[in-house]
């Protein structure tokens, strides 16, 4: 039998066979896609910090935030990035199902039923919005966590105030709560290749002791100034089922909004409005940012929405000017 291969051969071939090389090349690169993408690491819950611009806002030709109020992150924020959400095409409930968002900036301006924006992401459960006076305790509960075994008999307020000061608390507790965290794909490769290690989780429980009690005193200001959006859960529900009427009747008035559009001064070095403001005018009145609790999910990484915050008082407020 002759086998050889002959140019005549070979063009013959190609005329006839050329649909199945397309077809097996193509099949070669979905293949290699698709181990491609199972072989990469995603990153864990909390390792990419998104923030949101709502539907009713306007940023086109604003100032970014990104590089401006994460810039007291850890080293376990691996990216950041937003969105802008738009009118009729509103993904949040996706996004948020697979806990991918940390804060978004919304408004409060209410319509012909008393209902705006910020009122209904807040009464919606499936948000998990977080009012700033329990992201504020559970932060210094995390904190506390790690203090010294000495302090034990001290009252859960002093702890508090004590963890606020990193010599307090007991490294071999950090070092523990690290390994465990860490006990991932993801981490066990930086850890071998010395990309992170426990003095970066050193680093970042110092950075996030100053971080909480500097939002101690953003909490504290915020409440004498005005800085804050109270509401009590569930108001807008309370018209379609009794049982949300019970619920509302059970909650308190929480501070769940921060208006960012009253932070900034003649004294700031930026105006907030640079950044963000209300679609159809040129401030950022009725503007608040709001965060998702997802601390069931990552504890850890929760409380970077602290640094976040901060970051913002810190650029749009001469509240730490002298600082």
């Amino acid at each position: 039998m002759d086998s050889k291969i002959t140019k005549k051969r070979l063009s013959e071939f190609l005329s006839y066979e050329w649909i199945f090389i397309i077809i097996i090349a193509l099949a070669f690169s979905c293949v290699w896609g698709i181990v491609f993408s199972v072989s990469s690491l995603k990153l864990t819950v909390g390792q990419e910090f998104k923030y949101y611009y709502d539907e009713n806002l306007d940023v086109d030709g604003s100032l970014s935030l990104t590089g401006i109020a994460d810039k007291n992150f850890s080293y376990d924020i691996r990216k950041v990035s937003y969105e802008t959400l738009r009118k009729n095409y509103n993904v949040l409930t996706r996004r948020l199902a697979v806990y991918d968002g940390d804060v978004i900036f919304t408004d409060t301006v209410n319509d012909e039923k008393n209902v705006s924006r910020a009122k209904t992401l807040i009464d919606d459960t499936e948000y998990k919005i977080m009012d700033y006076d329990t992201l504020n305790l559970k932060a210094k509960k995390y904190l506390s966590s790690f203090l010294s075994d000495e302090f034990n008999e001290y009252s859960e307020e002093e702890k508090y105030n004590l963890a606020f000061d990193f010599e307090n608390l007991d490294k071999d507790k950090i070092n523990a709560n690290f390994n465990k965290r860490t006990n991932k794909r993801i981490y066990k490769n930086d850890i071998r290749a010395n990309k992170i290690s426990y003095l970066d989780e050193l680093q970042r429980i110092k950075t996030l002791c100053k971080e909480v009690e500097k939002f101690q005193t953003v909490i504290e200001y915020g409440k004498e100034n005005g800085w804050f959006f109270y509401h009590k859960r569930f108001e807008t529900l309370i018209e379609s089922a009794n049982e949300y009427r019970e619920m509302y009747e059970n909650e308190q008035e929480k501070n769940y909004g921060f208006n960012v559009g009253k932070i900034s001064d003649s004294e700031s070095r930026y105006d907030i409005s640079q950044f963000v403001k209300l679609e159809g005018t040129t401030s950022a009145e009725n503007v608040v940012l709001l965060v998702f609790d997802f601390s069931d999910k990552q504890e850890d990484l929760q409380y970077e929405s602290i640094s976040f915050i901060n970051g913002i008082v810190e650029k749009c407020s001469s509240l730490f000017k002298d600082k």
